[in-house]
């Protein structure tokens, strides 16, 4: 059955843990040699962009790279692996962030309220309207809908089809994308999103970051305009937070009961015009469990998934991060409380809701193999 995402991503999800005998036994000599760890100090940006130099012109079996293959360290001075937990007080600001947003047009008196489920049980929603435009606060989350460009269908669904798919990054922020009405460079959206943020206050103090934009389509579905999605990630200590939490019960695979990401993401109808916006409350630490002394470097961590990786699969690589990978805790009902470990995240496709890619433990060195 299609699955349409208005508010609340979900999809499914395939993902298995490789062992080592997946690998092929006569690699490409030019991919072979010894898995190396490095201190983090030791991966400078400097050096991680001499290692996506050599990684590119390394050959593997089973994976190729795009020629705007990039490596990116982030900013993580205190590698480690750590106990953490969301913030709850989104709705005890509820009033600021709606004064922030809709300013004088703000009555604080129409205020609606009601209780609605979550994962974790019945928590209370506030929400707040004026002229079409409507924000919603649950404690840990915020949605925005733009009732007056409903007409427009901009809602997503997992068997939509790509027509371009871009990264926010500087080699990208220049290419124009169509709307619902005019078109935009990526750039300008990344821009837009980050002002729209800034608009509704402070949210949390949390690091949040554009990472994709996609343009999707859907004629089967009465969609008869694109729909322009911005995703973002959220950040820890430096390093981005992989989009989904995985069960401690069951490490190789996705519980889907415990998505990390529910609704960070932004529809466009125009140029100046969001759509739909969707934000959940960043992660705070509560203590730190290990310090990770040494980590795979990112030539080994590409060697390590290229040996893992069974022979006939044939990839390409577009870009490798160094990201937080979430598990929820023992006995979490939700994905309130989790656990971080790095990993370095190798991605074959970043199409929202079909993501491609194979996560490598910085510190174990295992891999995980997932195409949704």
């Amino acid at each position: 059955m299609k699955k349409q995402f208005i508010s609340l991503l979900t999809a499914g999800v395939l993902a298995v843990m490789l062992s080592g005998c997946a690998g092929s036994s006569d690699s490409s000599k030019t991919a072979e040699g010894s898995i190396t760890y490095e201190t983090i100090d030791g991966i400078t940006e400097a050096a991680a962009k001499n290692a996506a130099e050599k990684i590119r012109t390394t050959k593997y079996d089973n994976i190729k790279f795009a020629d705007t293959f990039t490596v990116d360290i982030g900013n993580a001075d205190a590698l480690g692996v750590y106990e953490a937990e969301r913030s709850t007080g989104l709705i005890s600001h509820a009033d600021d962030i709606f004064a922030a947003y809709f300013g004088d047009r703000f009555d604080s008196a129409k205020v609606q309220s009601r209780d609605t489920q979550t994962g974790s049980g019945t928590v209370q929603e506030l929400s707040y309207e004026y002229e079409g435009e409507e924000l919603h606060i649950t404690p840990q989350n915020i949605y925005y809908t733009n009732k007056s460009q409903a007409d427009k269908n901009l809602y997503f669904s997992n068997d939509d089809k790509l027509g371009a798919l871009y990264e926010v990054t500087d080699s990208f922020k220049s290419q124009r994308v169509k709307l619902a009405e005019g078109e935009a460079t990526v750039g300008e959206l990344a821009n837009k999103l980050n002002g729209f943020i800034e608009k509704l206050g402070n949210l949390s103090a949390g690091e949040f970051r554009p990472f994709t934009l996609a343009s999707l389509s859907n004629e089967n579905a009465g969609r008869n305009y694109p729909t322009t999605l911005l995703t973002y990630r959220k950040y820890f200590k430096g390093l981005p937070i992989f989009n989904f939490a995985y069960n401690p019960q069951n490490s190789e695979s996705l519980d889907l009961s415990y998505l990390l990401i529910e609704s960070d993401f932004t529809s466009f109808a125009s140029p100046d015009s969001i759509y739909s916006f969707g934000f959940s409350s960043p992660y705070k630490e509560v203590k730190k469990v290990s310090a990770a002394e040494k980590i795979l470097t990112p030539e080994s961590a590409v060697k390590t998934a290229s040996r893992e990786l069974a022979p006939y699969i044939e990839v390409t690589a577009l870009r490798l991060n160094l990201v937080y990978v979430p598990t929820v805790q023992q006995g979490a009902k939700d994905n309130s409380k989790v656990t971080f470990s790095p990993y370095w995240l190798l991605s074959f496709d970043l199409k929202p809701l079909a993501e491609h890619y194979a996560l490598i433990d910085a510190i174990s060195g295992k891999v995980i193999y997932s195409k949704q």
